[in-house]
């Protein structure tokens, strides 16, 4: 059964140039909430910092190493179990498709820039991969200025390396759109087969969603378990500060996350490495 409490994300589908902005919540009722935004030449609600699309400091990308490892050593409650198992039958059709020639070993997030809550699922899955191996042109930026929780500090992949560590995980990254809603990057055949055929039911009751994470030819999850609305008044380095402190809401649903991140990553990577794989936070 889809848990709908999880189903919070932007949509990357629309008509005519416009984008939708899909919100599902489980309440005593379920009450879906959709926001329409033209698409127009952006401006900002307020100034950016001017760090905006440089490359992370070298001080930084350290400490959210050692908040990755860090969060290893202690058990986090699992706020949204929102990881779901693919069905045999979708991995038999996807092999068929080819889609799972790059994948079977791979974390594949797909995104846009412009959308707050692939913003926000950015810092999980980036403290997963810090345990798997090591990050190289990771960039600082931001979600759209005019859409729900404008601005939230985030990270680019479009330059990103990533190297695994003792381990054959591949990081793979797809921005159908950016910050502007403007055409960003087009998805190959092998991921739009992909993305098709994963984003439906039983995956998602709200398809034309994002952010959508597949890990191998295992698990998929589309929406964000964890609020943009968190990361609300901070920058990078405060955010980072709160994650370090290893206590309070922000930290409690990051960290929720990136357990269950590494623990389908560790399913895929033959539970490599073991200093990850079996530590009390994945077992």
């Amino acid at each position: 059964m889809i848990n709908l409490i999880h189903e919070i994300g932007c949509r990357y589908k629309g008509r005519r140039g416009r984008i939708v902005i899909a919100i599902a919540a489980l309440t005593a009722s379920i009450i879906s909430v959709a926001v329409y935004f033209s698409v127009m030449n952006f401006g900002t609600t307020q100034p950016f910092s001017a760090d905006l699309q440089s490359v992370v400091p070298a001080s930084m990308l350290s400490r959210l190493t050692v908040i990755s490892r860090m969060g290893l050593r202690m058990t986090v409650p699992l706020k949204h179990d929102s990881l779901h198992a693919i069905r045999p039958a979708d991995r038999a059709k996807l092999r068929k498709a080819g889609a799972w020639r790059y994948q079977e070993h791979a974390l594949f997030f797909v995104g846009a820039g412009f959308c707050p809550y692939c913003a926000a699922m950015r810092w999980p899955v980036v403290l997963t991969l810090l345990r798997f191996g090591q990050l190289s042109h990771l960039t600082l930026t931001r979600s759209g200025a005019y859409d729900v929780d404008p601005n939230t500090p985030t990270f680019g992949f479009h330059r990103v390396d990533f190297t695994a560590s003792g381990n054959s995980l591949v990081f793979r990254h797809l921005e159908l759109l950016n910050r502007q809603h403007q055409l960003d990057e087009r998805p190959t055949t092998a991921e739009n087969a992909l993305i098709t055929r994963l984003d439906r039911p039983p995956y998602t009751r709200f398809s034309g969603g994002i952010p959508i994470i597949v890990i191998g030819d295992r698990m998929v999850q589309l929406g964000a378990p964890v609020s943009p609305s968190l990361f609300k008044g901070m920058d990078w380095r405060q955010i980072t500060a709160v994650l370090s402190s290893g206590h309070g809401p922000l930290w409690t649903s990051v960290m929720s996350e990136t357990d269950d991140l590494t623990k389908a990553v560790c399913a895929v990577t033959g539970k490599r490495p073991s200093w990850v794989c079996k530590s009390p936070a994945v077992e």
